[in-house]
């Protein structure tokens, strides 16, 4: 138990801090660089680079086996259940594809602060796919949580446009705050079915992993590389645009697809949403002490209300069930 406990929050300081680090590598290129990779190449290689890695991980841990015997019957035999990882690797290519369609149609400040709506997506997907309780004042919290990711994703000052009611620009709006509310529906979905999945089946973390990598490499590859930036990629070629923090933002997205499935292990989506909030607003602190990014006051606003709902949700949590041995004699 006390392992386990260990392994808990060890797993999700690793993903703060991998978050923080994500977002000060991109904040870096884009303050003295002028990187441009394609974006669906990059997020190839990390799927790829977490595949090779657990791959070669779990053949080391099986030593007795041949490699081949391993990869055949631990990761695409019949016991493995392998195909059940196509549902969250389909899902993910999904709302990456609708990211794009959706900021086609809506500010990046919309679709930012529509898409806190996944915390609480994942919660009802939690309750209904894996019957967990949540106390009310974890609800709440949740609420607040919500609430304070979009003030800290809402900038300072009226920066609204104003769109004519029944206009061109007004139904495009409306396509795109659909398409948001998708990938929240999808994200909870995935994330809870992908939790669902690990702890209920047998099969090792390692494994899960590179089933998850191996057909999200293969959708990434057909959907992203080749039919939505085909042209751009054989125009510019497929490293065309990389440099040193494309390359640490390949490193840290691959060891943050590990970390969140062990944080998914050991915790749940819930949680592991709280450690992204945390790891969000301490980021924009960072920043702000490197004067690289001004601290506003909505900002500040929801850094309040994040911190103290993450404590609230973790120290209230939902009462047992009542037993059913009812006028139980001795």
């Amino acid at each position: 138990m006390m392992r386990d406990g260990y392994k808990k929050y060890g797993a999700l300081v690793a993903l703060a801090v991998q978050n923080i680090a994500s977002v000060m590598v991109i904040r870096s290129s884009r303050k003295f660089g002028r990187e441009n990779a394609v974006a669906s190449t990059a997020v190839l290689c990390a799927e790829v680079l977490k595949f090779i890695v657990c791959t070669v991980a779990h053949v080391l841990r099986e030593e007795s086996r041949s490699a081949s015997t391993v990869i055949a019957k631990d990761i695409f035999g019949e016991d493995s259940a392998w195909k059940m990882m196509m549902v969250p690797a389909a899902l993910y290519t999904l709302q990456n594809w609708l990211h794009y369609f959706a900021l086609s149609r809506v500010d990046a400040t919309t679709h930012q602060i529509t898409l806190q709506l996944r915390i609480l997506s994942t919660a009802i997907f939690s309750v209904f796919m894996l019957k967990k309780r949540l106390s009310w004042m974890q609800w709440v919290s949740l609420l607040v949580l919500t609430g304070g990711m979009a003030l800290v994703q809402l900038p300072s000052g009226n920066s609204a446009t104003k769109i004519e009611a029944g206009s061109k620009a007004a139904t495009d709006r409306l396509i795109g705050l659909a398409a948001i509310a998708l990938i929240c529906v999808t994200s909870g979905f995935s994330g809870v079915y992908l939790e669902k999945v690990l702890k209920r089946t047998a099969t090792t973390l390692w494994v899960r992993n590179i089933q998850l990598a191996f057909f999200s490499s293969i959708f990434c590859a057909v959907f992203g590389v080749i039919l939505h930036d085909g042209a751009e990629v054989a125009s510019r070629g497929f490293f065309a645009g990389y440099g040193w923090a494309t390359i640490c933002a390949i490193l840290l997205s691959a060891a943050g697809g590990l970390l969140v499935a062990i944080v998914i292990k050991y915790t749940d989506n819930i949680v592991k949403n709280s450690a992204m909030a945390i790891s969000i607003i301490t980021s924009g602190v960072i920043s702000s002490l490197i004067g690289d990014f001004t601290l506003t006051t909505n900002f500040l606003l929801g850094g309040i209300l994040v911190i103290p709902s993450v404590w609230i949700y973790s120290m209230n949590p939902a009462p047992p069930p009542p037993s059913r041995a009812y006028g139980r004699l001795p």
